[in-house]
């Protein structure tokens, strides 16, 4: 199965690049705290895959797009581009998908459709103008 693959991965990748962030970075509180929830949570986002839980999965599907919301208030440039790049791998992987590969993995119903493709695609565009503006300080 393909998407436990791009999962794992992906995650593994994110979480390496968070914590060397974490570790090389000078970041205020949220981001700190930022990073540690997102760090646990894929801590929690590993078990359920391995141990097919569907019910931590579908927790942690809501936890992605909260934090991901939340990535808003993050200050740090690099933070911001990683939170960035997941939201576009995201909607990637729905247009080639046709839907969120995590339904494909807990067969949840939802994830995906226009309401919340509109609502990520303006966060992209937020954090997009975001990180512009502290690139550009």
């Amino acid at each position: 199965m393909y998407e436990k693959n791009i999962t794992y991965i992906s995650t593994a990748f994110v979480s390496i690049l968070f914590i060397i962030i974490l570790i090389k970075q000078p970041l205020n509180v949220f981001d700190k705290l930022f990073v540690i929830v997102v760090l646990i949570s894929h801590i929690f986002f590993y078990y359920s895959l391995y141990y097919n839980d569907y019910h931590i999965i579908n927790i942690i599907h809501y936890t992605l797009f909260i934090s991901l919301l939340l990535s808003i208030f993050v200050k740090n440039k690099y933070l911001l581009s990683i939170c960035l790049s997941i939201i576009i791998f995201i909607q990637i992987l729905w247009i080639i998908c046709k839907e969120c590969i995590l339904n494909r993995i807990s067969y949840i119903d939802y994830g995906y459709g226009e309401l919340l493709s509109i609502m990520v695609l303006l966060l992209t565009i937020a954090l997009s103008f975001k990180l512009g503006f502290i690139v550009k300080k």
